[in-house]
């Protein structure tokens, strides 16, 4: 079984599915698990979606660019696929902290 669905409501975010989360929530609110909006959600539009949907949890990723701390880059070897392979996506506490 499941205790949980993360869902965007079918858009590309859950900004933008937020009326579909609502109604999901309010058609299976009732039942043996959690709908939760996830995709997208940042500092800036949580409180919105979370008032839209009436939801009590989410997902976030919350992320921000480290940039590394390699001293040595060699511009003729690529390691990687073609991204920025001297930067790297991680969870910001800061962002964390103001949702």
């Amino acid at each position: 079984g499941f205790s949980r669905v993360l869902t965007s409501g079918g858009k590309k975010s859950a900004y933008l599915g937020k009326q579909t989360i609502s109604e999901l929530i309010i058609k299976f609110g009732d039942k043996n698990f959690i709908i939760f909006p996830g995709g997208g959600i940042t500092e800036d539009n949580l409180d919105e979606i979370l008032k839209e949907t009436n939801a009590f949890e989410f997902h976030a990723s919350a992320r921000s660019t480290s940039q590394s701390k390699m001293k040595y880059r060699n511009p003729d070897c690529s390691l990687g696929s073609g991204s920025s392979e001297y930067s790297q996506e991680v969870t910001s506490l800061e962002r964390v902290s103001k949702m």
